[in-house]
């Protein structure tokens, strides 16, 4: 691929800067003073008991909560609220492997492949794993398939007869 500019302030283009220096998290030609701030900010709005809601005030969900656990990991910052974190997603998973919406609406389980990045992503900072929450979750979301729909020609763009990772389970 041969490098090119854009006019007299675009340069050089991004395939030669990662031709240059490989990408790392360390190596970001930026400050990471607003990554430390957003991280306290993230951190202050935790909920009791662990985990993030969609509002600052709000109960614990399992989408934010995960979201933020992938937030902070890739900043290496959150400690103590993040085992909370991880913690909580473990108490409310249920035994058939799925993460649901929240400890109080049982499903869908679509926050499930969320929680395990999130579990993956925090073990690296963490002597917790979470393994046995991981493989659970695996499990179930390998069980998981979708429906298909009779063909529709009425529907451009979309075979509807194809299977695939049901946002809801029991869908297309």
């Amino acid at each position: 691929m041969t490098d090119w500019k854009v006019g007299p302030t675009i340069e050089p283009t991004a395939p030669a800067i990662l031709k240059r220096t490989p990408f790392t998290v360390d190596n970001l030609p930026m400050s990471t003073d607003w990554n430390h701030r957003l991280s306290d900010r993230l951190l202050a709005h935790a909920a009791t008991g662990g985990g993030w809601g969609y509002r600052s005030s709000g109960s614990a969900y399992a989408e934010p909560t995960a979201l933020a656990l992938l937030a902070l990991s890739a900043g290496h910052a959150g400690g103590g609220e993040c085992v909370a974190a991880c913690n909580w997603l473990a108490r409310i998973q249920r035994t058939d492997g799925s993460v649901p919406v929240s400890g109080e609406i049982p499903s869908p389980g679509w926050a499930t492949a969320l929680s395990v990045l999130a579990w993956r992503r925090a073990s690296e900072n963490s002597s917790d794993t979470h393994q046995s929450n991981i493989d659970r979750a695996v499990r179930w979301l390998l069980a998981q398939e979708g429906r298909p729909l009779p063909s529709n020609p009425t529907v451009f763009g979309h075979d509807t007869t194809l299977l695939g990772w049901p946002w809801v389970e029991g869908t297309h």
